[in-house]
């Protein structure tokens, strides 16, 4: 059976979404128009990489994504290799092998796991303390501070409450959300031009409140809201991958022009509890510089909902290509 290429310009669900041909193996065709530098965008790997493992244990959601790009994924045909590697009464662990050419350019390893009863709730009061600390912090700093810190105050009292209903549902958010969560509704959408952006951004949608590339910066942090412009009807962890992975790297605030760059390490803890979110809202953004060393940079990054609640974190190792 042959996989068709899917169009670019369709829902994200198809973009990402391997199928098994006649003899049972997993198939997925990248599409061309999502490139960033010499491959697919990277992102998009890695969403294909989680959607295969959660395909391979339902009712296990995927827990945990360590994944290594080891090469440019090309646009067009692939195939994904899943291999066992223990298979317990609630958790699975599971190796995926992205295949081009018959060379592995993506790999990684998920674990999957089945819903557990807490014996102790997350401490939501805890979080609400937070994040009010870090409002009064804010306001403290600077005017400018002071007029995010007042809307955002008001979020994190909604996202305390949210946050101590979701306890009791199992979810796992114990930090406090961002104090500087400006509302996407009062930022102005970010054009990303192919001359200036990477191919595959047209297919998302930027509201950056801070941390802006290539205004040589002194704080390597970026900050701000993203949603794929077709994002279709699945929100998962292949979702959350591809968002969390779409804003540029926190190192590039420094720089005062472009620096090519790739990730080779991607690690993913996706929290997909949208229940109460608008399906079609996008996600709040932030990304901090945590090391760099001998040309490798190394960022931390996470998702959060309108209402206050975490929905991914995501470490990644960048390469200084020159």
């Amino acid at each position: 059976m042959t996989v068709a290429a899917p169009d670019p310009d369709g829902p994200f669900d198809a973009l990402c979404e391997a199928r098994p041909d006649d003899s049972g193996v997993l198939r997925l065709v990248f599409p061309d128009g999502w490139q960033q530098g010499r491959g697919t965008f990277g992102g998009l790997v890695a969403a294909a990489l989680a959607r295969a493992l959660e395909r391979s244990a339902p009712g296990r959601p995927l827990r945990s994504l360590t994944a290594e790009i080891c090469g440019p994924v090309q646009p067009g045909p692939a195939t994904l290799v899943i291999e066992p590697l223990r298979a317990g009464s609630a958790v699975n662990t599971s190796a995926v092998r992205l295949l081009q050419g018959g060379e592995v350019q993506a790999h990684g390893v998920g674990v999957l796991g089945a819903a557990r009863a807490l014996t102790r709730p997350p401490v939501a009061a805890a979080t609400a303390a937070g994040a009010a600390t870090a409002a009064t912090a804010a306001t403290a700093a600077t005017a400018t501070a002071a007029t995010a810190a007042t809307a955002a105050t008001a979020g994190a009292a909604t996202a305390g409450a949210a946050t101590a209903g979701a306890a009791t549902a199992g979810a796992a958010t114990v930090i406090a959300p961002p104090s500087t969560m400006t509302p996407w509704r009062a930022l102005t959408k970010l054009p990303v031009p192919p001359s200036l952006g990477a191919p595959f951004a047209r297919y998302f949608e930027f509201w950056p409140s801070a941390g802006l590339p290539y205004l040589g910066a002194t704080v390597p942090e970026v900050e701000g809201w993203i949603r794929p412009t077709h994002a279709g009807t699945r929100r998962d962890a292949a979702f959350l991958a591809a968002c969390v992975d779409a804003y540029w790297p926190a190192i590039l605030t420094l720089e005062s022009q472009p620096r090519p760059m790739a990730t080779i390490a991607f690690t993913l803890q996706p929290f997909a509890r949208f229940d109460g979110l608008d399906p079609d809202a996008p996600l709040f953004f932030r990304g901090r510089l945590l090391a760099v060393d001998d040309g490798y940079v190394v960022e931390q990054r996470e998702l959060w909902g309108e209402d206050g609640r975490l929905l991914a974190l995501n470490q990644q190792t960048f390469v200084v290509i020159k």
